[in-house]
């Protein structure tokens, strides 16, 4: 099924493979950097881990690293992690995400736009909260 026609009959379209492995890659040491500043910053917070020298951080081997340092933050003040969200935002490699030429590409098809008519995104803002559901431990 083409991408127009399917976004058509489902008011949506998923496209795989869109962001580059490289574009994940830098989000991921970059989301690491911002975590572990937010820790040295907030002494308070209580890490009963080891915490990973950026440098020695294989992606994607070390998720799981990053996803305990971003829920221990998480559950001892969840308006810190907006900060790492906020900080996310502006930036270089989520930049080159939200301005990647083939998003813009799809969004003009979908859209049925010609390339000369002017597509600008509505935000550029990552927005990540805690899911609401209490059969997980992250709260």
């Amino acid at each position: 099924m083409n991408r127009v026609k399917n976004f058509k009959e489902k008011g949506y379209h998923i496209e795989k493979s869109l962001v580059p492995v490289s574009v994940h890659e830098e989000l991921f040491f970059t989301y690491y950097d911002l975590a572990i500043s937010q820790i040295q910053r907030n002494k308070q917070i209580q890490v009963n881990f080891e915490i990973k020298k950026i440098e020695d951080l294989i992606y994607p081997n070390d998720i799981k690293h990053l996803d305990n340092l971003l829920l221990t933050i998480l559950k001892f003040d969840d308006k810190l992690i907006g900060e790492i969200y906020d900080s996310i935002a502006y930036c270089p490699s989520f930049l080159r995400l939200v301005s990647s030429n083939k998003i813009e590409e799809i969004s003009r098809e979908l859209l049925e736009l010609k390339n000369y008519n002017t597509i600008y995104p509505t935000y550029n803002k990552i927005l990540m909260q805690a899911p609401r559901d209490e059969r997980r431990t992250y709260g």
